[in-house]
């Protein structure tokens, strides 16, 4: 029933990446759409009565100018790093030469 309710929510959403799993979503692409897709949901979340816990988000970025710009939107978000970022206990992110250090 949860999932019903929610169900805008996710169809609005214009990012390339959109998955969700009852109340946990994750979306990806670029910063731009990223911060209105937020916008949208965090919006209508509030319309139906939910409230997105920021300090349990994660902005998985390595690009310190996306994460102000994203921060500025929803300053508790938590930025991690792609060396340390999982999804659903698997690693997000590609090893790469600076992740060595």
């Amino acid at each position: 029933m949860f999932c019903l309710t929610t169900k805008r929510l996710t169809r609005n959403i214009s990012s390339e990446f959109n998955l969700w799993y009852l109340d946990d979503g994750s979306v990806g692409g670029d910063i731009d759409v990223l911060i209105r897709d937020f916008q949208a949901v965090r919006q209508q979340a509030a319309e139906l009565g939910l409230i997105i816990n920021e300090a349990k988000s994660e902005l998985i970025c390595d690009h310190s100018e996306a994460v102000k710009q994203f921060q500025e939107v929803a300053p508790n978000v938590v930025n991690v790093r792609c060396k340390n970022a999982m999804f659903l206990g698997a690693p997000c992110c590609a090893p790469s030469p600076d992740n060595n250090r």
